[in-house]
Parts: C-alpha cells; sequence; structure tokens
C-alpha cells in the first residue's frame, strides 16, 4: 500500500509533471491552452494550399491534455485509495474484520 503511494508520487512528479511543464510551455507560446488544442496551425499557415504542411496537428495537443489530465485524476484517485486501505488494514486483525467499519448500536 505505501509502495503504491510512493509509485504514484514518483508517477506524479518524474512522468507527468515534464508533460504539465510541456502543456504550459506550448500553450503560452500558441496564445492560451484553448487556442493551443483547437487551432489546426495548417490552417492557418500559407503553406496549407501546397499540401506539404501537417493536417490536423492540433490532435496530438488534444490528446495529450486528455491524457495528462485522466493520468493525474487517475493517479490522485489512487493515491487517496491507497491511503484509505492503508488506514483501514491497521484496524482490528484477519479475524476480527469488523472493527474496520464504523458500528455505532442504534438509539
Amino acid at each position: 500500500s505505501l509502495l503504491t503511494i510512493l509509485v504514484r508520487l514518483f508517477q506524479l512528479t518524474f512522468l507527468l509533471l515534464p508533460i504539465w511543464l510541456h502543456i504550459g510551455r506550448e500553450s503560452g507560446r500558441h496564445g492560451g491552452l484553448w487556442s493551443w488544442i483547437t487551432v489546426d496551425p495548417a490552417a492557418t499557415s500559407g503553406n496549407a494550399a501546397d499540401g506539404s504542411s501537417c493536417h490536423n496537428a492540433h490532435v496530438f495537443p488534444l490528446l495529450l491534455s486528455i491524457y495528462a489530465l485522466s493520468t493525474t485524476l487517475y493517479t490522485l484517485g489512487t493515491i487517496y485509495l491507497e491511503s484509505l486501505l492503508y488506514r483501514k488494514s491497521g484496524i482490528g486483525t484477519p479475524t476480527q474484520p469488523e472493527l474496520r467499519y464504523n458500528t455505532r448500536p442504534s438509539v
């Protein structure tokens, strides 16, 4: 449980942080996140008529942003659930799992 939390923190720090920095740098260079994701650079450049430019190049920023957001949410959710599991597993024993649940006598 603690090892999984450490792996997820490593993932956030060393694998996802560079992706978020790249997204921030590129979206700042292209006038904001929304324009970086939605505007096709081939359609706005002057080379669109000769066919040598890459069409639908805005799909990569869109997919990269979706990947970064979904992986970050998954990682944070996993860290939360693993910490909850770690706390709950320290209560009671394998033969007394009922101590892990909040059961109050009804009044």
